[in-house]
Parts: C-alpha cells; structure tokens; sequence
C-alpha cells in the first residue's frame, strides 16, 4: 500500500464530508468550500448579466448553485474514496478472473459501494479492504443521505423570505408610497400594528441566511417581488420616521426593534457576500415626502449623512442582486394598476 496516496485521499474525504457537514448540519454557515464556489458563481452570473442584460439568468442561480453544491460534496467524496482504494494494487479484485481490478474498475466500485448498490462483479482483495468497504458503503449512506436532505429547509427558509417580501410590499412598493398609504390625516400610527411582526419575520429571516447562505443567491426576476428592494424601501421608511414629530410616528419601542433586527440581518451578509457602496446613494425627494407628511426643522442632509454608512451598505446589498437604486421606486403604484411592461423584466 503507499500510505502517501492513501492518507491524500483521506485528507480530501476529511475537506469535503467537513464541508458538506458544516454547510447542512450546522448553524453557523456555510463551510469552506461551500462558501467560495457559491460566491464564484454568483460572480459569473453577474457578469453575465451585466454584459449581455440577460437578468432571467440570475433568477437560475439558487437551483445552479445548489445543484452545484450537491454534485461537488457527492464527486468529491466518491474521488477522495476512490483515490484511497488506489493506494493498493489489489485492493479490489475481479471476482472472475481474480485479477485486481483496473483504475475505472476501482471507480465504478468505489461509486456503487458508496451508493449502496452491492458490490457486483468486484470485490474486497484484503480484510482491511472489507472492512474499509463497510466503511464505504456506511459512509456513502450517511453523506448522500445529508446532502438530498439539505435541500428541504432550504426550499422552505426561501419560501419564508419572499413571504416576508411580499408582507413588506403590501405597505407599498416605494418610501413615498409606503408613507403616503400610512399617513391619515393626522399620523402614521397604522404603520405601528405592523412593525412587530416585520421584527419577528426578519429575525427569522436572519436566522435561515445564516444557517443556509444560499438563500442570498436565490433571486428574482420581478422588481416589485425583490426581496432587497423591499427590505431597503422599509430601511428608508425607518430612517425618515425620525423626520417626522413624535406624536405623528409610531412609538420607538416599535421603531427600534425592527430597526435593530434589519442592523443584524445586514452585519450577517456584510464583507462574506455584499461589500458597501463607496458612494452614498441620494436622499429622498424632501419636497415630495413633505407633501404627504408634516417634517420637523431637523436638517435633511444632516440627517441622511448620519445613515450614510447603513445606506451605503444597502446600496450595496442593492447592486449586488443585480439592482440599481433607481428600481426601488419600479413597482410603485402596482398594486392600484398593471404594466405589461413589469412582466417582461
């Protein structure tokens, strides 16, 4: 046996069942491996969109990513299982000729060992290879068994992040619109009996990116569905609430949670898959909010140079999905009207 070849194909059995292991059992992220191949493809679909314009591409790349994932941890481990079963000439033998196997005979064993399909005309040359295929053989069941499991919660955390979307674009598909919906005459105190449970919904929300990272490469193709352009457009809601009087706004004890629970979910993706903008984007149009609302005499520059930072983190987590600032304010008015147009993009 050369312990060199063996001992490289246990390293690499050890790189990628630790990667798969981290990714889909634990709660921290995404492993290694995991992380860079997703980061790299999303890049290439981005590039992709930005040359040719073609945006429907970027809404394949949770399935590509995902299928890529399961199909690396899966080659991975049957290369780094088959690369150990050729450290040793006779480390399976052809049960008909009683020859050891050639090199696609150790790979079509080592993959229908690790597949649990039986051992066929092949078999164990030694007793520590029939041991080892027992190994195999548990090995295989296990890993498989935890990569096709993988899928379920993920499918389920996303269906859970466009339910969010589409709670936050029921209070309107812009800042202007989402104000102009809560404002009755007097306040915005209707905002107040919904901010609770955006907290909630997004903490939840959180909690799913972080266990499975994939989810921020899911996207869509809609604007007005756009999970970034939503959660930003209720940022920017937040942060003009403090514009306006106290007694016209909801309370802080409402504001502050779901302000410090958005805070959370943008320190998550931060430097791992979004990097800030280096430029502001602009404030809102103050003449046209103060249409709608009653302001206080804070100044309106001041008060957004104060949020640069967060704002340029947004912009950032904006362009990232393939957006610019300018498609924040694409759907508003949808709910009252269609477009033809908007089924297009």
């Amino acid at each position: 046996m050369s312990l060199p070849v063996f001992f490289a194909g246990l390293l690499l059995l050890f790189i990628f069942s630790n990667d798969l292991i981290v990714t889909a059992l634990s709660s921290n992220g995404a492993g290694w491996l995991t992380r860079h191949t997703s980061v790299s493809l999303w890049k290439c679909l981005m590039t992709i969109h930005r040359i040719t314009g073609w945006r429907k591409i970027l809404s394949y790349g949770g399935t590509l990513i995902t299928l890529t994932l399961l199909t690396m941890w899966l080659l991975g481990i049957w290369a780094s299982c088959t690369v150990m079963i050729l450290s040793e000439e006779e480390s399976v033998m052809n049960i008909e000729t009683n020859t050891p196997g050639s090199l696609f005979s150790k790979i079509y064993y080592t993959g229908y060992t690790l597949s649990t399909f039986g051992n066929g005309d092949l078999e164990p040359g030694t007793p520590f290879w029939e041991v080892f295929t027992a190994l195999f053989s548990f090995t295989g069941l296990i890993f498989i068994s935890i990569a096709i499991t993988y899928l379920l919660p993920v499918l389920s955390a996303e269906i859970e992040k466009q339910r969010l979307s589409v709670y936050i674009s029921t209070l309107g598909y812009s800042v202007e619109e989402m104000i102009r919906q809560a404002w009755n005459g007097h306040d915005l105190n209707s905002l107040e009996a919904h901010l609770p449970t955006l907290t909630t919904l997004i903490i939840q929300h959180t909690q799913n990116h972080h266990a499975y990272p994939i989810l921020h490469y899911f996207h869509t193709e809609r604007k007005k569905d756009a999970f970034v352009l939503n959660l930003t457009n209720l940022d920017e809601v937040l942060i003009l609430l403090e514009l306006v009087p106290e007694d016209q706004r909801p309370s802080n004890q409402a504001i502050l949670p779901l302000h410090n629970a958005i805070s959370h979910y943008l320190s998550t993706v931060q430097n791992v898959y979004v990097r800030p903008s280096k430029q502001a984007p602009p404030p809102p149009d103050k003449a046209r909010i103060a249409d709608i609302v009653p302001l206080t005499d804070s100044d309106w520059e001041t008060h957004y140079h104060i949020w640069e930072e967060r704002r340029k983190m947004l912009l950032g987590l904006i362009k990232n999905d393939g957006w610019q600032w300018e498609d924040l304010e694409a759907g508003a008015f949808q709910n009252y009207r269609h477009d033809p147009k908007e089924d297009k993009k």
